[in-house]
């Protein structure tokens, strides 16, 4: 039998997850829970001492200068719901592995998920992102008005975006294929003319390999753009549940904005159900309106 420590070292070694934050929390509970321990040993009792002392420490922020210190907040729902997770992970690997007895049973299994709340839900509307489309115009970053258009109408994370080569992009068919996205699930995404316009007159050579838009932060411009639009300012991110609004308010279902999001449960997607209803009662009324 092998420790929990032993079998995080395998783990660490081969790890090509796209959560940057998974092996520190495999850490923590490693460290919590005692290096030393077998992982064949472990316990419920055990893991809910670990979750007391998680919920305990609370939250953590990033402070130049000095890491992660205590923000004095509780841990969200969500928060350790990806703790659990990660361990269920580390727990998979030495399974598969064959570092645990055939007849051993998890012991996550008697451990309860916290319950999750529909996360932020700040976006602005078609009109507002037309705005800040013009107000881009002027920065000196010329390809912010393609990445917030591309954003806006394809759903796509900032990460896949900035990692879209030429390569990818087929202005013919109108498609953006992303490999690997946040939850490891490829996706294509379809682009509008609107973008494949925008995409068209960006500056610059277009080799294969050339990244589209790059790695480049665009934090200030992004900012200076909102604040010439006269827009409350929201993060980057608020463009994909832009897309996902304004698709639910003209009444795509669930199952299609999972596909645009490239959700893998529509679990996701359920924040934005009363916009849908809202689009079908409206239907409705003006097929009957007669």
């Amino acid at each position: 039998m092998k420790t929990i420590a032993v079998v995080l070292d395998a783990h660490a070694a081969g790890y090509a997850g796209r959560d940057p934050a998974h092996l520190s929390r495999c850490t923590w509970w490693v460290t919590t829970i005692g290096p030393d321990t077998l992982v064949s040993e472990i316990t419920p009792e055990i893991l809910d001492d670990a979750l007391a002392a998680l919920m305990a420490r609370g939250a953590l922020r990033y402070t130049k200068g000095k890491g992660l210190v205590p923000t004095g907040k509780p841990l969200s729902g969500a928060s350790i719901n990806r703790h659990l997770a990660s361990l269920g992970t580390l727990f998979k690997f030495a399974k598969k592995q064959r570092l645990l007895p055939r007849s051993w049973v998890s012991p996550l299994k008697s451990i309860d998920k916290e319950p999750e709340s529909e996360g932020r839900f700040d976006c602005y509307s078609a009109d507002e992102i037309e705005r800040l489309i013009k107000a881009a115009r002027v920065g000196r970053w010329t390809k912010l008005p393609a990445l917030i258009t591309m954003a806006f109408q394809t759903g796509l994370r900032r990460g896949a975006l900035q990692g879209l080569r030429w390569r990818d992009i087929d202005l013919k068919s109108g498609t953006a294929s992303v490999g690997r996205t946040k939850n490891g699930r490829p996706i294509v995404a379809t682009l509008t003319a609107r973008v494949i316009e925008e995409l068209n007159s960006l500056p610059g050579h277009r080799d294969a390999d050339e990244f589209v838009f790059g790695d480049r932060d665009f934090r200030k411009a992004w900012s200076t753009a909102i604040e010439v639009a006269g827009l409350r300012p929201l993060p980057f991110h608020c463009l994909r549940h832009s897309c996902a609004s304004h698709l639910a308010g003209r009444g795509a279902s669930s199952v299609m904005l999972a596909e645009v999001l490239g959700h893998r449960s529509l679990r996701m997607v359920s924040r934005y159900a009363h916009l849908n209803v809202e689009a079908r009662a409206r239907f409705v009324d003006e097929a009957f309106a007669a």
